[in-house]
């Protein structure tokens, strides 16, 4: 039953991961084509760079889970559930922290509870892989 557990999440990561990659293309391509043809401004700029970061996390976060599914579909050694915990913590502060900086590139025209939302969601991970780094190196 686990390894049937474990394609599943196989193939609906896989499918989501590749989703995820042409969505991001689509954007970076639109993107391209209007700077060429209005102009990028700095914040813009930015927020497209924080944007392929942001993929770039994402999808290097849904190949360690596949790899790892994928290990234990073939019986070999997996990794370690601590580190896992960790990376995924680390990721979800990296991702959060991301997501923060492009609420404050346009800090004029959002609304406060945005920004405080943003901040909050980021302090909770924050907290988050604190407790899990200190709890792993508690054991």
């Amino acid at each position: 039953m686990k390894k049937l557990t474990n394609l599943f999440v196989l193939l609906g990561l896989s499918l989501a991961t590749v989703l995820f990659g042409y969505a991001i293309a689509v954007e970076l391509v639109h993107a391209t084509l209007e700077a060429l043809h209005k102009g990028l401004s700095e914040s813009e700029a930015l927020v497209l760079l924080l944007t392929i970061i942001d993929a770039a996390l994402v999808i290097d976060l849904s190949s360690l889970v596949i790899g790892n599914a994928a290990a234990e579909i073939k019986g070999d050694a997996v990794k370690d559930s601590a580190y896992i915990k960790e990376k995924l913590s680390f990721s979800l502060v990296t991702i959060s922290g991301v997501n923060l900086l492009k609420v404050l590139t346009d800090i004029a025209s959002t609304e406060v509870h945005v920004v405080v939302g943003a901040a909050a969601i980021h302090l909770v991970f924050l907290v988050t892989l604190v407790a899990v780094k200190r709890l792993n190196n508690a054991h």
